[in-house]
């Protein structure tokens, strides 16, 4: 199962859903992504959040549609960290988020950290939008693809980090970086497919267009 998780950031446009929704074999919509959702006619399986940020109009005459999952305002955990919890329990192949960028930047910063988080998840987790496609990499090795993306960004998270890569322009070999170093930024794949092999540590792994 591939589960598709729409948050309340800035919406894709219409041919990254599109693309998204023929993937996609659930649908979770994290609060204000309903009002998106409602914009491109977007029937989700189930909406999850405390829908202080929903619409009423757009909820009106809806809620024998699809399930509602309900939260209270006061709680720790943000909706799409709840609806991603929810989409785990679905034992999925694949989650992708969307709507997770925008102009609340510590909302964006908490999806990042959401990868973290569930770096040990045994699905594989991808933060994405029109031009940027986000996944979290931890010890081992990892098939990278093109996917019309030009450039290939590793920041490290842990204090220590060591990678190797395959196919790519610039190679490296168990080269060593320290949390907050730039250095892996902007690589870029020879063919369709490369390989970053982890040694030591984790790291984002950011795909951009730009």
């Amino acid at each position: 199962m591939n589960v598709l998780i729409i948050s309340g950031g800035d919406f894709p446009s219409k041919k990254t859903m599109e693309e998204e929704l023929d993937w996609a074999d659930y649908i979770i919509c994290a609060d204000h992504g309903f009002d998106l959702c409602r914009e491109m006619k977007i029937l989700p399986n189930i909406l999850i959040g405390d829908l202080d940020s929903v619409s009423g109009k757009n909820l009106e005459g809806m809620k024998e549609e699809f399930e509602i999952l309900k939260l209270p305002s006061e709680k720790d955990e943000t909706d799409t960290e709840v609806a991603l919890d929810f989409g785990l329990g679905k034992n999925p192949k694949e989650i992708h988020i969307v709507g997770g960028f925008g102009t609340r930047k510590d909302h964006v910063l908490g999806n990042f950290f959401l990868l973290e988080k569930y770096k040990d998840s045994p699905c594989q987790i991808v933060l994405l939008d029109d031009r940027n496609r986000v996944i979290f990499l931890k010890e081992g090795k990892h098939s990278i693809e093109k996917r019309g993306f030009h450039y290939v960004s590793i920041l490290p998270v842990s204090e220590c980090f060591s990678y190797s890569t395959e196919g790519f322009q610039y190679e490296v070999e168990k080269l060593k970086l320290k949390r907050g170093t730039p250095r892996g930024i902007s690589n870029e794949l020879k063919k369709d497919i490369g390989t970053i092999i982890v040694h030591e540590g984790m790291s984002f792994c950011i795909q951009s267009i730009d």
